[in-house]
């Protein structure tokens, strides 16, 4: 849900540039402080917390992932890793820092859902204060208590996602998260603050569409000094950009589906062919099956046709629907090969080894069925 929040505060006189400061109580507050003193008034806590916040939750509970001694991602010759000569992956704005260390994020993920996180984040915060790292500028900018504090009153779950996007493609998602972290003993929210010459930028939109709509999060945008027509205007464009993103990325999404499915489809149709080639008759259908399955690919699994003929449904081979993951794969039937070629006696005491053999349609299949019936033909001598 993103609502939003609308007040009225004097400019202070004393200005600073590119910063405009509001006078309250005969006190001077930047924009996020005001927006701090309001909710305060409210009976929330808040924590101007911006990106640097989660860049520093992130940091602590995946500390030996970042710094994992990956090859090529750090330099022995340079000392410790991290340290002030490099206080950062060299991968860490790649998309090939997540793919490196997937295994590893996805064990430490596990061993956060069994934990408790705010112990877990008081020791790494003793362990690892003040060493030199890239994404914790200021050590000091929070204090223990304000990093932990809200993390006892998230959802675990919640949480877990929001580290897991930052992890996944951080030189894209590692800004635009909202300004303020407001909370009471039971409730938490986020409020992105907007004084009066400020907009919302794409990538905050996506992030509120983010959270709001797929963690279920509270988004409050706290305008200062908005008329109710600029207001409604400002409402308008960011529904409109949400849209837009929401729109963008199910768009990319199609595409990428599209892109794999036109791969299957050619990879299964040289299949067919390669079969052809090597005079295989029989093909079976190979579903990958798990919670994901759709019925149609479920009920052709282990489906066996006729080389250029149809599986049950006319498939003549997969995708059998836009999420297929299914191939097929060549069956040499141990009895024909036997009666088509002379098998060594050494062979026969093996059990022919090709009693029943299903291979994988690629070439390097095709090729080893081809050793294979030479193998049987005794044309490789002295084996």
């Amino acid at each position: 849900m993103i609502v939003y929040r609308n007040v009225n505060y004097s400019k202070a006189e004393t200005q600073e540039k590119g910063r405009i400061k509001y006078l309250i109580d005969n006190n001077e507050y930047y924009v996020e402080e005001a927006a701090i003193l309001e909710y305060k008034k409210l009976g929330y806590n808040a924590l101007w917390s911006e990106n640097y916040y989660w860049w520093e939750i992130m940091v602590l509970l995946f500390w030996d992932i970042i710094y994992a001694k990956i090859d090529g991602v750090w330099s022995p010759e340079f000392g410790d890793f991290p340290s002030a000569l490099q206080d950062m992956p060299r991968d860490l704005f790649t998309l090939e820092f997540y793919q490196r260390r997937e295994k590893i994020i996805e064990n430490r993920i596990k061993e956060l859902y069994e934990i408790d996180i705010v112990n877990e984040l008081i020791k790494s915060h003793k362990c690892h204060y003040d060493t030199r790292c890239r994404l914790i500028e200021k050590w000091e900018k929070f204090t223990i208590e304000e990093l932990i504090t809200p993390i006892r009153i998230c959802d675990k779950n919640k949480l877990i996602e929001i580290l897991k996007k930052l992890l996944f493609d951080f030189k894209n998602n590692r800004s635009g998260l909202p300004d303020l972290i407001i909370h009471s003993d039971k409730e938490l929210f986020f409020s992105e603050v907007k004084s009066e010459n400020d907009k919302v930028s794409e990538k905050q939109i996506s992030w509120h569409n983010y959270l709001s709509q797929e963690l279920g999060f509270k988004i409050e945008i706290f305008l200062i000094n908005y008329s109710d027509k600029k207001a409604d205007i400002l409402k308008n464009n960011n529904r409109k950009e949400g849209k837009h993103i929401s729109e963008d990325k199910i768009m990319r999404k199609k595409r990428l589906v599209e892109k794999q499915q036109q791969e299957l489809l050619v990879a299964n149709k040289k299949n067919v062919q390669a079969y052809k080639k090597a005079g295989i008759k029989k093909m079976e259908w190979l579903a990958a099956i798990d919670d994901t399955t759709c019925p149609i690919c479920a009920a052709l699994n282990g489906k066996i046709a006729d080389v250029g003929g149809e599986f049950p449904g006319g498939f003549k081979h997969p995708p059998a629907c836009s999420s297929c993951r299914c191939t097929t794969v060549a069956v040499v039937e141990h009895d024909k090969i036997c009666e088509e070629v002379k098998v060594k006696p050494e062979v026969k005491k093996m059990g022919c080894m090709t009693m029943f053999i299903v291979f994988s349609a690629s070439f390097a299949g095709i090729v080893f069925i081809i050793i294979v019936l030479l193998y049987c033909s005794g044309i490789f001598k002295g084996l």
